[in-house]
């Protein structure tokens, strides 16, 4: 969760403007690539899949704390973004940045760049695994970081383009996230 560089700029670390400054341009090439008739199906929220919300939430939860007793990464970064609140306050805290960043990424990757993908490529592999690649290597340096990062959370990802589909919106991915984000804040909070 460290600041971003954007055309030469760097950004402030503070989360969600880093995130949002750095995805305004995959944001305006999406909505460029918009159905001619100006239909956003890329926001179309879907049904909820319980037993997909479920598996993909408890695969996070089984997977991340395994990477951080396994890999051991230097948490000391990410942990210092977090506030030194009361436990009731840093309860809420970790809902709210769960269902930002949830939406935020979901809306991003698995509604305009996945939407964007399957309405160029098809609606096969190809869009599914591509816009897992994009999500994965925007999280080389998130949570979890490095190459097997990137493979974790790409892997992840097509999951939950897989859940786009399944359950024809964002609502499934996006619970999913939420599920993985609030075991990110529980990490990091946590964390010896």
């Amino acid at each position: 969760m460290s600041g971003a560089i954007i055309l030469g700029a760097p950004l402030p670390k503070t989360w969600p403007i880093v995130q949002v400054v750095a995805l305004l341009p995959a944001l305006l090439a999406a909505l460029a690539l918009t159905a001619p008739s100006g239909e956003r199906a890329w926001l179309r929220a879907g049904r909820v899949e319980p037993r997909a919300v479920v598996a993909i939430g408890l695969l996070a939860a089984l997977a991340l704390p395994l990477w951080v007793t396994l890999a051991r990464p230097d948490l000391t970064g990410p942990r210092a973004m977090l506030p030194a609140w009361s436990p009731t306050l840093l309860i809420l805290a970790a809902l709210g940045f769960a269902i930002v960043n949830a939406a935020l990424e979901e809306l991003l990757f698995r509604g305009l760049v996945q939407g964007a993908l399957e309405r160029l490529l098809g609606p096969g592999w190809a869009a599914l695994l591509l816009q897992a690649a994009l999500f994965g290597v925007a999280h080389w340096g998130g949570f979890p970081s490095g190459p097997l990062g990137v493979l974790m959370a790409g892997s992840w990802a097509l999951l939950l383009g897989w859940a786009r589909r399944r359950g024809g919106g964002l609502l499934t991915p996006t619970l999913a996230h939420v599920v993985a984000d609030l075991v990110i804040f529980a990490s990091l909070a946590w964390a010896s």
